[in-house]
């Protein structure tokens, strides 16, 4: 397909002095947001949208600041971004978009031996699927590690295992034996609904669970004039070029983390602050440990983090401060949970294998990350998109 022109296809006056518009066709759309009174406009992506208490600032022409929550003026937003939402090939990327998703959220890995299970490195015990591989190719079969609610265990059997066709071990095998479809119809919002919004905003513009993904969400519009050659590139991940690898590499984590934990994340709280060992400390938490994660596991700098319990409450509070200026927050980050929940995440992310506390706890704080951005980017893209499950 052709790619158009890109041009401004869309605008929508909020008042008097500011004017909202769309910029694109066949790419990653833009937002322009347009002074009136000095008829100049400043081009961001939607992403710039996201945060807590954002809002535009407008220089009016007497040299007044007016500013406009971004609460305010979602009205506006959402009918720019209707009409992108309305767009064929905008429709087309989405579907496809989200079925790739599906298959990066199951992909999984192979066990071949008890040691193995038994001492299951990060890349392994990370992901929702193991193939079990100890008695040999011909009793292969693939089991779940994450826990099944009760209606989830019904579709896989009560040994949940699943023995494998044809020796087709991978995601695709998995998807043929109409699992992954199964699930999703069982429970849409922990299953599919993550997804198919996570695909939304990336092709809209949007970060991706606050992974900076501008030469990612530019490389998956390329599908519009380059049918297959994306494709083929991104269904191989491991050996897609790094600035499009790791971003979604990343994602691909942090929904894996959703998912497993999807059941305990309501008991998990998440705050902001700029101080927040202090705060902690004020509210009755003792200091417990305190260590420094590398760039890459806790997010996109690294962070120094402090463990802290309230032994008569059983409680844990973890306190993120990065080391680095980061993009994704303001301050420190500080999750709240009881010792019960960390123990039983601690549980699910073993897969039969031994505990790792420190995994848990990187596999908890991108849950919640995610869980807290995917509310945040519903609030824009639920009324403009209806998921089809």
């Amino acid at each position: 397909m052709k790619k158009e022109e890109k041009n401004i296809i869309n605008s929508v006056d909020v008042d008097d002095h500011l004017c909202l518009q769309l910029w694109s066709r066949g790419a990653v759309p833009r937002l322009i947001i347009f002074n009136k009174g000095r008829g100049n406009g400043r081009t961001v992506r939607f992403s710039w949208l996201e945060g807590e208490n954002k809002s535009i600032s407008l220089k009016k022409s007497d040299g007044k600041i007016e500013q406009y929550p971004i609460q305010d003026i979602l009205p506006q937003i959402h009918e720019l971004l209707r009409t992108e939402a309305s767009y064929a090939p905008y429709k087309a990327l989405l579907w496809k978009t989200a079925l790739l998703f599906v298959e990066y959220l199951h992909e999984p890995k192979t066990v071949l031996s008890k040691e193995d299970l038994a001492m299951l490195p990060e890349e392994k015990r990370e992901v929702l699927w193991l193939v079990n591989m100890i008695n040999g190719v011909e009793k292969a079969s693939f089991f779940p590690s994450f826990p099944l609610s009760e209606e989830e265990k019904v579709l896989i059997g009560e040994d949940l295992s699943i023995p494998v066709k044809d020796g087709e071990r991978s995601v695709f095998g998995l998807r043929s034996l109409g699992i992954t479809r199964k699930l999703t119809s069982c429970n849409p919002e922990r299953w599919y609904r993550p997804l198919f919004f996570s695909a939304a905003a990336l092709l809209l513009g949007f970060s991706l669970a606050e992974e900076d993904t501008q030469d990612v969400s530019d490389f998956f519009w390329q599908e519009v004039s380059e049918e297959g050659k994306v494709w083929d590139t991104l269904k191989q991940l491991p050996s897609a070029e790094g600035k499009i690898r790791k971003p979604l590499l990343h994602f691909q984590r942090k929904v894996r983390g959703y998912v497993r934990h999807w059941a305990l994340l309501n008991d998990i709280e998440r705050e902001e602050s700029y101080d927040g060992e202090n705060v902690l400390l004020e509210q009755g938490f003792k200091r417990k440990k305190r260590m420094i994660f590398p760039e890459g596991v806790l997010g996109d700098v690294p962070y120094k983090v402090i463990f802290c319990e309230l032994g008569e409450e059983d409680k844990l509070a973890v306190c993120l401060s990065p080391e680095q200026a980061t993009l994704r927050h303001k301050g420190d980050r500080i999750y709240r949970l009881s010792t019960l929940s960390f123990s039983e995440a601690q549980e699910r992310d073993s897969a039969g294998s031994v505990k790792d506390e420190f995994f848990t706890l990187g596999s908890l704080v991108k849950a919640v990350d995610f869980k807290w951005w995917l509310s945040d980017i519903r609030k824009i893209l639920e009324p403009i998109l209806s998921s089809p499950l």
